[in-house]
């Protein structure tokens, strides 16, 4: 079985970046469903809405979209992707020519909705405890995927204080260190 990901290279690289610990491997997944793709080491997130073309979730370890990512040419950064069946839980990434078997991830995904405020309100009247360096990582992901070279952060109105780069079709997520 053949599931033609309608998400080029480039996008599926740009949301993988958003895993950068390695404390929560377990985590370490791009989940693709039939409406979006996500990635999360915990702490960060990154949800793309897309038509992707599968029709069962995948997880997809992070190590097989960085090994994938280094062996393929940059001439083919926005070529669609191809994940084929070959066995029971055996995949292949298959695009700019490379062809990688992984395994899926096991278990589920953690509940994203649970992470993502139902609304967002510009605000930078609180003091919160960010690392304005991962702030800066999740703006250059965020016009990776959106082209906007400008992106705003907005805040969650709770006091929770959770940031985030938000368009009809990408959110990325930055909880703060308390």
């Amino acid at each position: 079985m053949e599931t033609n990901i309608q998400l080029s290279s480039k996008e599926l690289i740009a949301v993988s970046k958003i895993i950068t610990f390695d404390t929560r491997t377990y985590l370490n997944n791009v989940y693709v469903t039939p409406n979006f793709i996500c990635a999360s080491d915990g702490i960060h997130l990154c949800k793309v809405f897309c038509d992707t073309g599968v029709k069962e979730n995948l997880l997809i370890p992070f190590e097989t979209i960085k090994i994938w990512s280094k062996m393929v040419p940059k001439r083919f950064s926005e070529s669609l992707l191809v994940i084929e069946h070959i066995a029971d839980k055996t995949y292949s990434l298959k695009g700019g020519g490379v062809s990688l078997p992984f395994n899926v991830g096991e278990g589920t995904y953690p509940d994203i909705d649970k992470v993502i405020p139902k609304e967002f309100e510009k605000s930078n009247s609180k003091n919160i405890n960010f690392q304005w360096k991962l702030v800066a990582k999740l703006a250059e992901i965020f016009t990776e995927l959106t082209g906007d070279k400008y992106p705003q952060p907005i805040f969650s109105k709770d006091d929770i204080g959770i940031l985030a780069f938000k368009t009809d079709r990408v959110i990325l997520i930055l909880m703060p260190l308390n």
